[in-house]
């Protein structure tokens, strides 16, 4: 993107760092100069050899009274915006007919934004397009005039079929087309209707200038797709401000799709790449993230109005669903760690988080769930507490979690049983049967306790050797 180049000549210090600052601050790459005299600003034009593209003028400065920089500026043919304390209807038309952009007052609200807002147009208009469809040489040249004179590109056609031509060269990346209404081979209205087939609002604007008759000919050119339209004859100042305004237009929606896409990337990104599902409040599916369907081996057709059994494993306790339910009816967020089972009898775990979702009017209307894959961390996670030989957990777990149990069933007030087993005369089976025999008896007895201790609370372990543990609660002392 070229350097623009902004020159800004006031006498207020404060006026001159504010006005610098907003300008930096504007899309596109800016080199801003100041100056709070005449003579300086006059410096900074030729030093930059007439490179000038905006200019914002006070109108007194110290060594000048009468606008005799605003005059240079023009003379120079530097687009400028005047910015003064004059509230002068005499002198602020002398300037507009001058072919300045803008006269602000200082004292206005919006003094500064307003400045901006002329300034950033001024030098899009240097990358920006016009074409001027007109019949009459005569007036397509003071047309012409007008449009150049904000410092737009201009391309020019004589009738409708000519210009159609040159908007279907996509080369010519043409923004806004100013068009008459009568003109041989192929009139204003024409042209519209032609146009609006190839190009919607948001990418190019048509704007009609006619002196026509014709009753309601403006209703009938904006019903076929034009953005403004404007009798003849005109102002100039008439004619910047609505091309300005149609140009503006075509920006705001230009920025909004860039958002949009900006936005569809990230929703893209999170697709691919976070497991993510929504429920309604049920709990069936009624939507799923590509990624939740890459980890669980589903298509989104098999998941979507399923109820988020479908993945579910058998390891998972019922009480943990329980839970997990009532946190999430009673809208709060729940958190934990779920084993799923793929469509293939695999399975993977999950770190889930669980939140309400609500209406504008905030109403519950299902649950929303991210998760993130830990399967590889429970894995290990399983390896360094679990029995290689039986598959329960090992006498480290049982070390590290059975202080854990207690504490917890003390602040609680609740009962815990630990059962300690030991199988008889295993050294004897050992000896008799061998080695791989005893195995196997150890993998059953495992194999027994692991199926009959589903509970949340329920913990099975080897302990050694063929010495067996199982910890769980209970309700009362009889019981156990």
């Amino acid at each position: 993107m070229e350097t623009k180049k902004i020159l800004i000549v006031d006498d207020d210090k404060v006026i001159l760092s504010v006005v610098k600052d907003k300008l930096l601050s504007l899309n596109c790459k800016a080199q801003v100069f100041t100056a709070s005299n005449y003579k300086d600003g006059v410096k900074h034009i030729l030093e930059n050899k007439d490179s000038i593209n905006c200019a914002v003028i006070d109108l007194n400065l110290p060594d000048v009274k009468s606008g005799e920089m605003v005059e240079f500026t023009i003379k120079k043919d530097i687009p400028t915006i005047v910015l003064t304390a004059l509230n002068d209807e005499i002198i602020k038309n002398k300037f507009l007919d001058k072919n300045i952009l803008d006269y602000i007052q200082k004292n206005s609200k919006n003094s500064i934004k307003n400045v901006v807002k002329s300034a950033r147009r001024v030098l899009h208009n240097h990358n920006t397009t016009v074409l001027i469809v007109e019949d009459s040489n005569i007036q397509l040249e003071l047309l012409k005039d007008i449009i150049e004179s904000v410092k737009l590109n201009v391309l020019t056609a004589n009738n409708g079929k000519e210009a159609l031509e040159i908007i279907k060269n996509k080369e010519n990346n043409i923004s806004l087309i100013l068009t008459d209404y009568n003109m041989p081979e192929m009139d204003g209205l024409e042209l519209t209707i032609a146009v609006r087939e190839l190009y919607d609002h948001d990418e190019l604007g048509i704007l009609v200038l006619s002196a026509n008759d014709e009753r309601e000919v403006s209703t009938k050119f904006i019903k076929l797709g034009a953005d403004d339209y404007i009798d003849k004859p005109y102002k100039k100042t008439t004619v910047i401000t609505r091309v300005n305004a149609i140009l503006h237009n075509l920006e705001l929606f230009k920025e909004a799709k860039a958002r949009e896409k900006k936005i569809q990337n990230y929703i893209n990104l999170i697709d691919k790449n976070v497991i993510t599902s929504s429920t309604d409040l049920k709990g069936n599916i009624t939507d799923v993230s590509e990624a939740f369907c890459k980890i669980s081996g589903f298509t989104k057709e098999e998941l979507i109005n399923k109820s988020h059994k479908i993945v579910r494993h058998e390891d998972m306790p019922e009480e943990l669903y329980g839970e997990l339910w009532q946190t999430i009816s009673n809208d709060n967020i729940w958190k934990g760690e779920i084993k799923n089972r793929k469509k293939d009898g695999e399975y993977y775990w999950v770190k889930s988080t669980i939140s309400p979702i609500f209406d504008e009017e905030s109403k519950k209307i299902g649950y929303t769930a991210i998760r993130q894959d830990i399967t590889h961390r429970k894995i290990i996670e399983e390896i360094s507490i679990t029995d290689a030989l039986t598959d329960i957990y090992n006498r480290r777990h049982f070390n590290d979690i059975f202080p854990k149990i207690i504490n917890s069933a003390k602040r609680d007030n609740e009962l815990v049983c630990l059962t300690i087993m030991d199988v008889d005369h295993f050294k004897q089976y050992n000896d008799t049967y061998g080695h791989q025999k005893g195995d196997d008896v150890l993998k059953a007895i495992g194999k027994t306790l692991k199926e009959n201790t589903k509970r949340a609370d329920d913990y099975c372990f080897r302990l050694g050797g063929e010495e067996f543990g199982i910890v769980f609660k209970i309700d009362e002392k009889d019981k156990a």
